[in-house]
């Protein structure tokens, strides 16, 4: 409905329109007088409601004004006469004012909805404007208004459908979609549900058009409007376009999803709590390493939590920690927590605050990184550093480093040990700052192979020592040797050169002096050994001499000799035959000493053969019984493995106790050696004695107990270590003794073997 368009028109027109208006009510009175004579007031009454519709209040009264003018003039007596008498005054006095009221209302009626008018359109012209859908229905559903938002979106038909009016064209143009993330009201083809309950409903709304595929989600607001008997009298719906504000939350929701897995899959342990330290979110890591669940900690006190809550102490610094936090501090500290009953770690936490828009602590997030290993490896570190700062201080040698030795040559340094000053008077800044050091030091004479030393152990890869001279600051000269690594990379290049330097000087004084004495202990031992076997050789004869001699006097004076001179003769040819035997197993000593032993092959099945015969009468005389394993064949001396084999069954015959002597000698390979071992039942000694046996001349019995010179374990041993090999005892006194000794195998024998897999004889 469009405003009245009187209202619009200029002063002269409804002004002139009220004064026609009143001569034709004028005119209608005066024709119609014999009617209305008795009730002159009533077509002006209409006129002047006609005037002020039309004009408003001033033409209206100025209507009632020309109209009581002239009935009162031309109509009503006395004619021609105006007011004549008090009653007309009187008459037309109220009449003037009914007229003035019914102007004023009229005109206030007319601006009051000239006024709504207004309003209406400049509701209609907001409406319009917003992006959100607003239409309004009649208590039966019917749509009264649209705006242009609504209807540009949908269309006015479509808009019908979906409020719940029936249109067949909807479901060919849309597809109503459901979201298990929304309450889905499908009010298509159905009654809305506002018209049921009478209460403001909201509901979700996803369409999808079938021809291009294009998804648009609506939330639908429905608010009823009811009348004084609390019906519905129109229905206001609101349609709010959340297409895009949807894309971004399934957007926020994914980035959540992966920030939450991010964090959950990070090592650290990452907590999020309000500004009263109560938990409201904790990642997988902090909740795996002590086995709880998430329900487990949230909504109470982080210093309440299963981690905190051993120590009184632990959470009074937490307590301290979250109240900083609050006041926008981040505080870093290490601490550590409870992992389980017997399990605790270290952490390294830090509690940060976030602020929202205002500059307020919104949240504090929690985070710790497990120290534990790092703080032990850095302890041990710690450890290994005092260690290595104690050996460097009390290493009787200059320690240095240097990352400029680069292609072996002899830079400066980058480190040196206090010990230079000891050594040589330097101090070690005097080395590290001067590049040319190694030139001052060494012995001008040693330079060019002090040098060519280094790199060839450069060249090498390997750790290895050179010596040379130094000159210390004092003008000293010392024998020095230094022991140089070069440190590589994985790809083999240089990283740093690390040695350490030794004097020697003492020590090269000392090797002089003991390869002079070495000398001179060679030749005194070969003269030694020289004058002992030409003593032993020419001592034969004199001994000859005097026991024949003494036979020859008690053949040819036996009758004139007493029995006291007969037992003088014995006892002298005895020591003459004992002193015989002495100087035949010291002549025997000292030709292994002497002799350069040759090695062939040889068949110890045959030397065992030879040295029993040997023994042939002991064995008959002593009952023994002798057996062995199947030896084999090695590379040695025949004579000197005769010698040996013979040595130690001789022993085991001549210190045998009341039992039969039995015998036993076995074989067995070990790695790379023969394993050989002679068994008795003999007397056995004692534990103190077993090595005290291989020293030549030395006995544990009286000579009228067990005969023997004391040489023949010596000579044993001296024959074993010829071969290069070892031999020991081991006995119980009473129970008899076991000998072994081993026999090296030559690269021959050891590859003969090896080819028959074979690692044990017997």
């Amino acid at each position: 409905m469009l405003p009245h368009p009187i209202l619009y028109k200029s002063i002269l027109y409804r002004y002139g329109l009220a004064v026609v208006i009143a001569l034709v009510t004028v005119l209608l009175t005066a024709l119609l007088w014999e009617v209305t004579n008795e009730g002159p007031f009533i077509l002006l009454v209409t006129a002047v409601v006609f005037s002020s519709w039309l004009g408003g209040l001033m033409p209206g009264i100025l209507c009632a004004v020309i109209s009581i003018l002239m009935v009162d003039y031309f109509l009503i007596e006395p004619i021609y006469q105006i007011l004549s008498t008090p009653d007309s005054v009187l008459r037309f006095l109220l009449f003037g004012l009914v007229s003035a009221l019914i102007s004023g209302l009229e005109d206030r009626r007319n601006r009051a909805e000239h006024a709504a008018l207004l309003y209406k359109q400049e509701l209609e012209i907001i409406l319009n404007s917003m992006n959100e859908g607003i239409t309004v229905q009649d208590s039966s559903g019917r749509i009264m208004y649209t705006n242009t938002a609504s209807s540009s979106r949908m269309g006015r038909p479509s808009i019908n459908a979906l409020l719940g009016v029936p249109d067949s064209q909807f479901e060919a143009e849309y597809k109503l979609l459901d979201d298990q993330d929304s309450t889905l009201a499908h009010v298509t083809q159905s009654e809305n549900q506002v018209f049921v309950t009478k209460l403001p409903t909201e509901v979700t709304l996803g369409i999808k058009t079938r021809d291009s595929g294009q998804e648009s989600w609506l939330t639908l607001v429905s608010i009823p409007i009811l009348n004084e008997r609390g019906e519905i009298r129109l229905v206001v719906n609101v349609l709010h376009d959340i297409t895009e504000k949807r894309r971004l939350e399934k957007l926020r929701i994914q980035a959540a999803n992966r920030v939450r897995k991010v964090i959950d899959n990070l090592l650290a342990f990452v907590g999020v709590m309000n500004p009263k330290g109560i938990v409201i979110e904790m990642n997988s890591s902090a909740l795996r390493s002590a086995n709880l669940e998430l329900d487990d900690v949230i909504g109470k006190r982080l210093d309440q939590t299963y981690w905190w809550s051993y120590d009184a102490a632990v959470q009074a610094k937490l307590l301290d920690a979250i109240q900083r936090g609050r006041q926008g501090e981040t505080v870093r500290y290490e601490v550590v927590i409870r992992l389980d009953d017997n399990r605790y770690a270290t952490l390294d936490f830090s509690l940060s605050p976030v602020l929202d828009v205002d500059g307020q602590v919104e949240f504090l997030i929690s985070s710790g990184i497990d120290v534990t290993a790092r703080n032990h490896l850095t302890q041990q570190l710690l450890l290994q550093q005092r260690r290595q700062s104690t050996l460097i201080r009390n290493m009787p040698g200059i320690v240095f480093e240097s990352s400029s030795f680069l292609e072996a040559e002899m830079l400066s340094a980058d480190f040196v040990s206090d010990h230079i000053e000891k050594m040589l008077g330097y101090s070690p800044d005097e080395w590290v700052k001067d590049p040319l050091f190694w030139q001052k030091i060494i012995f001008q004479e040693d330079w060019q192979a002090t040098t060519q030393g280094v790199k060839e152990i450069y060249i090498s890869e390997q750790s290895n020592s050179v010596q040379f001279r130094c000159i210390a600051k004092d003008g000293r000269v010392v024998f020095v040797e230094a022991h140089i690594s070069f440190m590589r990379g994985s790809q083999k290049e240089l990283l740093s050169t690390v040695g350490v330097i030794m004097d020697v000087t003492e020590r090269r004084h000392n090797e002089q002096a003991l390869a002079q004495y070495a000398q001179e202990l060679h030749r005194s031992n070969d003269e030694l050994g020289q004058f002992a076997y030409v003593a032993s050789h020419d001592l034969q004869e004199p001994l000859r001499m005097v026991t024949s001699y003494l036979q020859l006097i008690e053949q040819r004076y036996a009758k004139q000799l007493d029995a006291d001179a007969k037992e003088f003769i014995a006892f002298a040819v005895n020591g003459a035959l004992r002193m015989r035997l002495l100087i035949t197993d010291l002549l025997v000593y000292s030709r292994i000493q002497r002799n350069q032993t040759e090695f062939t092959p040889v068949a110890m099945e045959d030397i065992i053969k030879l040295a029993l015969y040997n023994l042939q009468l002991a064995i008959e005389d002593s009952g023994a019984v002798i057996t062995h394993d199947p030896l084999p064949e090695i590379t040695a001396n025949q004579a000197q493995m005769t010698q040996l084999l013979q040595n130690l069954i001789g022993n085991a015959l001549k210190f045998r106790g009341e039992r039969s002597p039995q015998i036993h000698i076995g074989v067995k390979r070990e790695s790379l050696q023969w394993a050989f071992s002679v068994s008795d039942n003999g007397i056995g000694m004692e534990q103190q004695y077993l090595e005290r046996i291989f020293i030549i001349f030395q006995r544990l019995h009286a000579r009228n107990e067990y005969p023997g010179t004391g040489i023949g374990l010596a000579i044993c041993k001296k024959i074993v270590e010829k071969h290069g090999g070892q031999i020991y005892a081991q006995s119980t006194l009473g129970n008899g003794t076991t000998f072994h000794f081993t026999i090296p195998l030559k690269r021959d024998d050891r590859r003969i073997l090896d080819g028959n897999h074979s690692d044990t004889v017997g």
